[in-house]
């Protein structure tokens, strides 16, 4: 399954695509609030992300901050869930396809 998922070169525009639209989601909700951009992720594992929210200049810092980090986390793992369950199905539908023909011979 790690094959599947991380290396496959069958879903590799799948992935790319998926990580291109976390970053331009990510950007565009740092751009709103004026965030400092240091640094991005990838590889499946989410970065400690706290060094990279600067919330200098905004009030009420703190729990704006964490609202911030949980908004994007969950955005992150919703795309990463759905990225899973979109290379899961086809990889599912193909092998039933060859299981089916197998069958047939």
């Amino acid at each position: 399954m790690h094959h599947i998922f991380v290396y496959c070169e069958v879903y590799e525009e799948w992935r790319v695509e998926a990580g291109a639209s976390v970053v331009e989601w990510t950007k565009e909700k740092l751009n709103t609030l004026e965030v400092e951009e240091k640094t991005f992720f990838y590889l499946g594992q989410l970065p400690k992300i706290d060094p990279l929210i600067n919330m200098g200049g905004v009030e009420s810092g703190e729990i704006y901050r964490r609202r911030l980090k949980s908004h994007i986390i969950n955005g992150w793992h919703l795309s990463c869930i759905r990225l899973a369950g979109r290379i899961f199905g086809d990889f599912q539908r193909r092998m039933a396809v060859l299981n089916d023909v197998k069958k047939k011979c």
